[in-house]
């Protein structure tokens, strides 16, 4: 199992990471994601093998996978991005009689692209210890809905109420970036152990949702408010193995504990405080023949950490419901989320490495949560990945990878129109690029 060397410095990553950072805070870093909130991976290696790649470290995402592994990769930097392709689908079946029925038909959502940079960069100091940096975008949400005539809405929002939520284009745009310093130490020869304190930036906008206003305990604070921004903490610690054949790796990232959206505090759970999900892994890769080595992953996210996102979808207002913004008002229904990442990596040639992969993902929410999440939908079950690796030289190399997920339907009913039943789907495409240079 080829592991690159420790090698000494020769540039400085901070520049690159100070570049790449201030491009995301400047608003390049949009939202969006193939497994609930998160990306299929980050860099173009794991991306080409569906996510998998915890336990291999090649390059500066190894820090980001695993904070453990700096010392396993010779001193480099890796840049590059995601370009997520998303094309949501809801269609609604029946009249809709109830208090907030939705507009009959299939609506298609707009068909987006978000890009998505990362930086990533590790050094070693000694025979024991180095140290990495890192700074990506890994959680998102976004969908955008039409605003389309509606002939349902109800009276109170007046005649001339347009949208799927009778407010307008319904938007939603939700992204974080992560910049992680880290350290590691080598406990022996083959175990390795690193920790990452990690500093979150999220943002988010929403609009077309004012129809909510009447059931929120802050009817300002619910929709069409611009931007707002939210900062927050948490860390991750790692631990790995590294044998001749086979390695294995283990990381917990803990809930990322934000800030809240004071202009958007009204409709989301908790008073705007939107936490992120923690995130536990586990990966082991094993050489399969001398030029073939195979991975699996498994991912298991805690949505249940942040209350808009597990929070039942119940409507606000009658009696015994919560009204939206507070502790317990509605949210997406989101359940703990695992996800298994199968990988396959063959050294084709000397300069080229292939790769293919496929992951599975749990069901994110029941049937009966299909209300609310139909505007952003995380139906994402199966995806499909292929990729591969060029070096240009011995210091410089190329990586590729595309991850597929097609789209899956969730049927279920609509909450605030009984009668009504939604179907909702996510298609999305994940295309990584990369490029690595070491000294």
């Amino acid at each position: 199992m080829a592991v690159g060397s420790g090698g000494n410095a020769g540039c400085n990553p901070v520049r690159w990471a100070v570049g790449i950072g201030l491009l995301c805070l400047a608003g390049s870093c949009p939202a969006g994601a193939a497994s609930g909130l998160l990306l299929d991976g980050v860099g173009g290696k794991e991306k080409g093998m569906a996510g998998a790649g915890l336990a291999l470290p090649q390059d500066g995402v190894a820090v980001i996978n695993n904070p453990a592994t700096s010392g396993l990769v010779r001193s480099q930097i890796s840049f590059g991005g995601t370009a997520l392709f998303a094309s949501p689908e809801a269609d609604v079946s029946g009249a809709g009689s109830g208090l907030f029925p939705q507009e009959p038909g299939t609506a298609d959502g707009d068909e987006r692209w978000f890009g998505i940079p990362y930086m990533a960069a590790v050094q070693d100091f000694d025979s024991r210890w180095s140290g990495g940096l890192s700074i990506y975008g890994f959680f998102g949400l976004g969908a955008i809905f039409a605003d389309v005539p509606r002939t349902n809405c109800p009276l109170a929002l007046g005649p001339a109420a347009s949208g799927p939520l009778c407010a307008g284009e319904s938007r939603i745009d939700f992204s974080a970036l992560l910049v992680a310093p880290s350290v590691a130490y080598a406990l022996t020869p083959s175990w390795s152990i690193g920790v990452a304190p990690v500093l979150a930036y999220s943002r988010i906008e929403l609009r077309g949702l004012g129809g909510f206003a009447a059931g929120s305990i802050d009817p300002s604070a619910v929709s069409d408010n611009g931007v707002d921004e939210a900062w927050g903490f948490g860390g991750e610690i790692g631990l790995h193995y590294q044998g001749p054949s086979l390695s294995f790796g283990l990381t917990y990232q803990t809930r990322m504990d934000m800030r809240p959206f004071d202009r958007y505090r009204g409709l989301l759970a908790d008073g705007g405080k939107v936490d992120l999900p923690s995130v536990f892994a586990a990966g082991i890769a094993a050489d399969i023949s001398e030029n073939l080595i195979g991975l699996l992953d498994i991912k298991h996210v805690r949505y249940s950490n942040s209350a808009l996102l597990s929070n039942r979808f119940v409507l606000p207002g009658p009696p015994g419901n919560a009204l939206l913004g507070s502790p317990d008002g509605a949210g997406f229904g989101w359940k703990d989320q695992t996800t298994f990442h199968l990988g396959l990596q063959y050294y084709w040639r000397a300069d080229t490495v292939l790769r293919a992969g496929y992951a599975y993902s749990t069901r994110l929410f029941p049937d009966s949560q299909v209300s609310l999440s139909a505007i952003a939908p995380g139906t994402m079950t199966h995806h499909v990945a292929l990729g591969g690796s060029y070096f240009l030289n011995e210091l410089v190399s190329i990586d590729l990878g595309a991850t597929y997920t097609p789209a899956t339907h969730v049927r279920g009913r609509n909450a605030a129109s009984p009668d009504q039943t939604i179907s909702e789907a996510l298609e999305t495409l994940e295309i990584g690029l990369g490029f690595n240079y070491r000294w």
